[in-house]
């Protein structure tokens, strides 16, 4: 059976929501789901996914903490496939020692699309999905229209 780490630095909304999507589809299939998501206050999510995947671990702390579970759950599950949901996830994932898995990411709204920030921070968020993209073997857009984001900077 074909191990699938997924890791987020956001659980919950529409993160939780296509995840569930994709352990759910996958049920037929020869794939055991593990979770890896950073805990945040006020997160009433923690404790609606027992039956979801068939391990969880919310990290505590900061993002530096978020990166060394991470790599600790590598090396304790030995993954064949880690998906990374969410920009910053995303950008955090392409520096773990993966061994010989397969890298998936899932921006979930890449972070060049925020409005909230400046245009020089678009452009910097955007310059680095495209200079991390060579650590991605797949990008798994959740629309159609982040499938064509993810075209439309190379991957």
């Amino acid at each position: 059976m074909k191990k699938v780490l997924h890791i987020t630095e956001a659980f919950g909304g529409g993160v939780q929501t296509a995840l569930y999507s994709y352990v759910h589809s996958s049920r037929h299939e020869p794939y055991e789901h593990f979770l890896l998501a950073r805990a945040r206050h006020n997160d009433l999510t923690k404790d609606s996914n027992h039956d979801v995947f068939a391990q969880t671990k919310w990290v505590e702390g900061g993002l530096l903490q978020f990166v060394r579970d991470a790599n600790q759950t590598i090396n304790d599950i030995k993954p064949n496939i880690v998906h990374l949901h969410s920009s910053k996830a995303g950008f955090l994932g392409r520096f773990l020692k993966l061994s010989r898995a397969r890298l998936v990411y899932t921006p979930h709204c890449y972070a060049f699309e925020r409005e909230d920030i400046s245009g020089f921070a678009r452009q910097l968020y955007k310059a680095l999905e495209k200079v991390m993209l060579n650590k991605i073997d797949v990008v798994a857009g959740c629309s159609q229209r982040e499938c064509d984001l993810a075209i439309s900077i190379g991957a």
